[in-house]
């Protein structure tokens, strides 16, 4: 009898222990095919979409559901429940969509199917429930000296018209860099005014670690208007340690628009350390990578085109003060005012 017993014990097991595994049926080739989103709804750019809508991501087959559901980002902030039928993950708003508004969804590969293939593969999804999307854009570029600026991640903040300087709480829209570090919010509301907010997520948690994870913002609103729809940034992280950065503004006259504009800047140092940076903007420049220390800092108008500037010929302009640059912080308001000849 008891060695029935055992016998059924041990039949059990393998029975139980063969269930668990969540692997393809036997019989046919190994599955070496990595899983991939096959559709997304609401679809991408639909508009109209209905208040109480679901949003389903159909996968062409049966995806790890906990690591699935931890790579879906969907903005603006909606809380939402999760639910699976099959190969369909079905986002579930606990409240109604907001009337007229514009929500991105981003889902960020390394997705794995049960026999552990994996892809990287990424997809974005806009869509609104207003009865057409807006125009509005915003695109640029995230940079830093030396971290990979594929995994930044750029925070776009709907400012309040009537109080401007106050960051809301949460982005309204975010993006991440392609390797480049080049990026793009489409279909933003105009008029609007807009703030970014750039840093490089090393860790991929979307949450910015102060002490280790370089950060940048833009300095001014970004207004976006019907007539005036785009708008480019530059966005150069730093942290603490990181050479500074100087920025300023450029009043010149209109008889000297059509020629190069330079930058020299002087370290007060033993020996003076020079560096010229050919500015391409009009109205405003940055200068990065600048080592700490006291700087001389003169715009230089190029009518020789030479790329050096000589002050016996070319127009210049001298900032009056010393200009003092941190590490890994930007010395702003550093302007340059040209007068006419």
């Amino acid at each position: 009898m008891a060695h029935n017993r055992l016998k059924f014990i041990t039949l059990f097991l393998l029975l139980f222990l063969s269930c668990g595994q969540q692997k393809s049926p036997p019989g046919g080739p190994p599955d070496v095919i990595p899983p991939k989103i096959m559709d997304i709804f609401p679809l991408d750019r639909e508009e109209k979409v209905p208040l109480d809508s679901e949003i389903h991501l159909i996968f062409s087959e049966i995806v790890d559901h906990s690591g699935a559901e931890k790579l879906v980002r969907l903005f603006p902030s909606t809380l939402y429940q999760t639910d699976w039928d099959g190969e369909i993950l079905k986002l579930k708003p606990k409240e109604p969509l907001e009337p007229d508004y514009v929500y991105d969804l981003y889902f960020f590969g390394n997705i794995k199917d049960r026999d552990g293939n994996r892809t990287d593969e990424r997809r974005h999804c806009i869509f609104t429930t207003a009865d057409s999307l807006p125009i509005g854009e915003i695109e640029g570029t995230v940079s830093h000296l030396k971290e990979d600026t594929a995994k930044a991640v750029i925070e776009l903040y709907l400012l309040n018209p009537m109080h401007r300087d106050s960051i809301p709480a949460k982005p309204m829209r975010a993006a991440t860099g392609d390797k480049q570090g080049q990026f793009i919010f489409s279909h933003l509301y105009t008029p609007g005014v807009y703030h970014l907010r750039a840093y490089i997520d090393k860790n991929s948690d979307w949450k910015r670690q102060p002490s280790s994870e370089p950060l940048a913002e833009t300095e001014q609103p970004l207004y976006l208007i019907e007539s005036r729809p785009r708008s480019s940034v530059r966005l150069h992280t730093l942290l603490p340690g990181d050479p500074g950065a100087v920025a300023g503004s450029i009043e010149k006259p209109d008889s000297l628009s059509a020629y190069p504009f330079l930058v020299r800047t002087i370290r007060l140092a033993e020996p003076p350390d020079t560096l010229i940076q050919k500015i391409q903007e009009q109205s405003d420049y940055t200068l990065y990578d600048l080592p700490a220390g006291n700087y001389l800092v003169t715009g230089i108008v190029d009518r020789d085109r030479d790329g050096r500037g000589a002050e016996d010929y070319d127009y210049s302009s001298v900032y009056p003060d010393t200009v003092i640059v941190i590490s890994g912080k930007k010395t702003k308001s550093v302007n340059l005012i040209f007068k006419k000849f």
